[in-house]
C-alpha cells in the first residue's frame, strides 16, 4: 500500500468539444488545465486517436508522443498541440465528419487521469473529376457517332455537376465565337452532350457516364477538337478538363464478280 497526496487536475473547458477544419490546413488546438491540489504536480500529457491524421505537440518539453509540464498548486497552464488535416479525396472524409481525439493529463502525484475529448469535423469541399474520356472518334462523311466519358463528384457533399463542351483549334485554343455549351454547330459539325443530367444530385464519390455526340459534315476529310469541361456547382475554380477529337474518314469498298 502506498499513500500519496491526492491530485486535482481540471481542464478548463467542457469534457467534449467539436471544431470545424479545412483540408490541408495545420490546425492548432489549445486548452487550459488547472492544478487545484495543494502540491506541485508533474503532469504527463498524451493524445489518442484511431485515425491516421498526423499530429504533434507545440510544447517545450516533449519526449516521443508525450509532453510534460510542472504545475504549481493553484495555478494553470495551457496544453498546445497541432493536427494536420488531410485532403478530401474520393468524397472522404464526408462533410461534418472526422476523427476523435482524447487528450489525457496524468498526475505525477497519484497517477489519476483527467481527459478532454474533441472531434475535428471536415468542412464542406466541392470538387469534380473526369475519370475517363475516349481520345478520338472516327466517323464517315455526314454520319454520326458518340464518345464515352465518366465524370464523378469527388467532393464530400451531394452536389450537381456543371458539364459543358468547348470547340478548340488543333493547337488547343478556343475558337473565337464558339462559347461553351452542351450543344453547338462548328465548321459544319454538330456536337452535343448526352446524359449530363446536370440537375440530378451525385452523392460523394458517385460517378456518371456521359456521351459526346458528333455529326460530321458531308465532306471527305476534316476533324474537330473538343474539350470537356466539368466542375462541381459552387466550385468553378476547381474546373477539370479533358480533350478529344473526331475525325472524318471516307471508306469506300466494292465487290466485282465476273462470270466467264
Amino acid at each position: 500500500v502506498k499513500i500519496v497526496p491526492r491530485s486535482n487536475l481540471n481542464f478548463g473547458v467542457d469534457d467534449y468539444a467539436t471544431f470545424t477544419v479545412d483540408e490541408l490546413v495545420r490546425t492548432a488546438v489549445a486548452v487550459n488545465i488547472s492544478n487545484n491540489a495543494t502540491l506541485t504536480d508533474d503532469i504527463v500529457f498524451s493524445l489518442y486517436t484511431d485515425s491516421d491524421w498526423s499530429w504533434g505537440w507545440n510544447m517545450q518539453n516533449v519526449n516521443g508522443n508525450e509532453a510534460f509540464t510542472t504545475l504549481a498548486a493553484g495555478t494553470q497552464t495551457y496544453v498546445y498541440l497541432w493536427v494536420d488535416v488531410p485532403a478530401v479525396e474520393n468524397g472522404a472524409p464526408l462533410a461534418e465528419t472526422g476523427p476523435r481525439f482524447i487528450l489525457s493529463a496524468i498526475s505525477g502525484l497519484d497517477k489519476d487521469v483527467e481527459t478532454w475529448t474533441f472531434d475535428l469535423l471536415m468542412n464542406e469541399k466541392k470538387n469534380a473529376s473526369i475519370d475517363g474520356l475516349e481520345s478520338s472518334l472516327t466517323v464517315a462523311p455526314n454520319q454520326d457517332g458518340r464518345l464515352q466519358a465518366v465524370v464523378r463528384n469527388v467532393g464530400n457533399t451531394a452536389n450537381t455537376l456543371n458539364i459543358t463542351l468547348q470547340v478548340l483549334t488543333a493547337n488547343g485554343d478556343p475558337i473565337p465565337g464558339t462559347p461553351r455549351a452542351d450543344r453547338f454547330n462548328a465548321s459544319g459539325w454538330v456536337v452535343a452532350l448526352f446524359g449530363g443530367l446536370e440537375n440530378v444530385l451525385l452523392q460523394p464519390n458517385e460517378s456518371r457516364s456521359i456521351e459526346i455526340g458528333f455529326q460530321a459534315p458531308n465532306e471527305f476529310q476534316g476533324e474537330l477538337h473538343v474539350e470537356l469541361r466539368v466542375f462541381a456547382e459552387g466550385a468553378a475554380s476547381s474546373l477539370k478538363t479533358a480533350r478529344t477529337v473526331a475525325v472524318i474518314n471516307r471508306i469506300s469498298s466494292g465487290e466485282i464478280t465476273h462470270d466467264a
